[in-house]
């Protein structure tokens, strides 16, 4: 074979009966991974249909806000919570969104949904691929798939019925106002966030498409090592590109730990065959460099779309695992994922040759995973995407535990392996599922591309209108940057209700690591208290060269609105609560 293969020995007889089947079985692989692909969908699809509050999320509106700004132009965009600044965020999820609003005429949430949905297709196709390949059973393809979705935390809801044992029934008590149900923080241990990962596919947000990227980036690297072609390298390659672009951390640690599984397989082969040297059945390793160069390549070629992650990062992280942090952390990798690495052993002991030392590759990209899950802590509990990747990169190995031992009447009876998987993880499925149904509704609407606050006829969607309507494309609007008044989210809903920028947005990570915050917060809350600018100010505000408007929720309280006045003239705008002034450099 091609130098590109972990060794010389023959392809285990599982992979190649999957390999060398007919017409039929690939049409019949065709159609299970179009039916789990159209099944999952369809769920997200329903439960957004049916629960708008789970469509809006808690990050939609940022997302819909930066769809916005791809759709003005320029890459990278604008910040639509810091203007004039090019986005400190990943945006390549929502360059696609952008595409997808010209394209179909629909608003940004639901182009982001229905991007999402469609890495449903990828992940149908590549589980059911992978599933033929290593065992040739499109029934284990489609564990993988589940497995991908709901394998970690399966002990979820033993974990909340003893929460709800110890800390009483407010554990179970609902509020629909939240984007989801109870379950989902409270049925884990240590951090909340060491979940499944199919809530991430039911919220507005590019980690759905990252990890089903991920499981690509496991077909696509089984084939790369065991054929060694050029195209399959290719492949790897940009999916890898894509998986990098559309959520960088992701993509890098994917990227990274596979490439990292890699090398150590390899390492191992060869420190094995130095000491067999008398055994005339040594194998002889060969280095994967093709899929090696593949995802190093893959990783470097999204650098564009992340760069600025690097040039404008906070810092924050920290190494926890001898912490108090890190042994939760460790707790919550143990209990959360433990149940999936133990399948994944198991699964293991289901192949031989070349397919085992491949899926050996990838344990040891999870184990590497899951040691930084434990022992790194990233800002804003971005620790998470280590686990949630290992948990795809497990459902590899670990869907062959519905697999028989050995071939025959020897085996396990499947009955046992069935029973097992459906008490494991049906009810966590269930529970994870329903607690994004039953949601409260919520005041938002979409007419075409634009998304209304509702009602119509409340002083805020006034405002929105007239701001939409009535201002240049380009105008910046300050707002008090302590506030942040949302329907729903972590963001101000403005930018995403009008197609306008802030000066400043509240603290947070789409704010904080630009450098000068501190004096445009000083600004805005001048600005909008009704006081005068230091001349230094408003040289600064007039270098943006842009029309800029001052937007106050207060225009009830008299004396603020005779300072607003005294600075700034009439408003141009006023209805009700609110009111908007023109600055004209005073």
């Amino acid at each position: 074979m091609e130098g590109a293969v972990l060794t010389q020995t023959r392809h285990s007889p599982v992979a190649a009966a999957g390999a060398a089947g007919s017409g039929a079985p690939r049409m019949r692989a065709a159609a299970v991974a179009l039916l789990l692909s159209a099944a999952a969908a369809a769920l997200i699809l329903g439960i957004h249909a049916a629960n708008p509050r789970t469509l809006c999320s808690t990050h939609g509106l940022l997302h819909a806000a930066i769809v916005q700004r791809c759709e003005r132009g320029g890459l990278p965009p604008e910040n639509p919570f810091f203007a004039g600044r090019p986005v400190c965020y990943y945006w390549f999820f929502q360059y696609i969104g952008a595409v997808m609003v010209r394209l179909t005429g629909a608003d940004p949430l639901h182009a982001l949904e229905w991007l999402i949905a469609g890495g449903c297709v990828v992940l149908g196709i590549a589980g059911v691929a992978l599933g033929m390949r290593l065992y040739g059973s499109t029934l284990t393809g489609g564990f993988m798939v589940l497995l991908t979705l709901v394998g970690g935390n399966p002990l979820g809801p033993l974990v909340w019925m003893a929460q709800g044992a110890a800390y009483g029934p407010a554990v179970f008590r609902q509020d629909p106002a939240a984007t989801f149900g109870s379950y989902i923080y409270r049925s884990t241990v240590g951090a909340r966030l060491y979940g499944p990962n199919l809530p991430y596919f039911l919220n507005i947000t590019s980690r759905p498409v990252g990890l089903a990227l991920c499981l690509g980036i496991v077909a696509c690297a089984y084939l790369g090592v065991r054929t060694g072609r050029t195209r399959h390298a290719l492949l790897l390659c940009l999916c890898t590109t894509l998986a990098a672009a559309m959520n960088p951390l992701i993509g890098l640690a994917a990227g990274g730990a596979l490439i990292g599984g890699l090398m150590l397989e390899w390492l191992a082969g060869r420190l094995q065959a130095l000491t067999r040297l008398g055994d005339p059945e040594r194998v002889q390793p060969r280095f994967a460099w093709k899929p090696v160069l593949a995802l190093a390549v893959g990783v470097l070629l999204a650098l564009p779309t992340y760069k600025q992650l690097f040039s404008l990062s906070q810092g924050g992280t920290r190494f926890v695992l001898l912490e108090a942090r890190g042994l939760k952390l460790a707790e919550a990798v143990c209990v959360s994922g433990g149940p999936l690495v133990l399948m994944a052993l198991a699964g293991l002991r289901r192949t031989t040759g070349d397919d085992r030392r491949f899926l050996k590759c990838v344990l040891y990209a999870a184990a590497g995973l899951l040691a930084g899950a434990m022992a790194i802590e990233l800002p804003v509990e971005n620790s998470c995407n280590f686990f949630h990747i290992a948990m795809v990169f497990l459902a590899a190995p670990a869907a062959g535990f519905l697999l028989p031992l050995r071939q025959g009447p020897a085996g396990p009876p499947r009955a046992w392996r069935t029973a097992w998987v459906v008490g494991l993880f049906v009810p966590a499925t269930v529970l994870a599922a329903h607690a994004y149904t039953g949601r409260a509704p919520i005041d938002l609407a979409f007419d075409g591309t634009r998304l209304l606050r509702m009602p119509l006829n409340s002083d805020l969607s006034r405002l929105y209108q007239w701001i939409a309507m009535q201002t240049p494309a380009d105008a910046v609007i300050v707002t008090d940057p302590r506030e942040s008044v949302a329907v729903q989210g972590n963001v101000p809903e403005l930018p995403a209700m009008t197609g306008r920028v802030l000066l400043v947005g509240c603290e947070g990570y789409m704010t904080d690591p630009y450098p000068d915050v501190s004096r445009r917060r000083d600004i805005a809350k001048r600005l909008v208290g009704g006081y005068w600018l230091k001349p230094e100010n408003r040289v600064y505000l007039g270098a943006m060269e842009r029309p800029i408007y001052v937007v106050t929720y207060e225009a009830r309280a008299p004396l603020l609105m005779r300072r607003l006045t005294a600075a700034m003239g009439d408003p141009v705008y006023q209805h009700g609560s609110v009111a908007v002034f023109s600055w004209r450099g005073r």
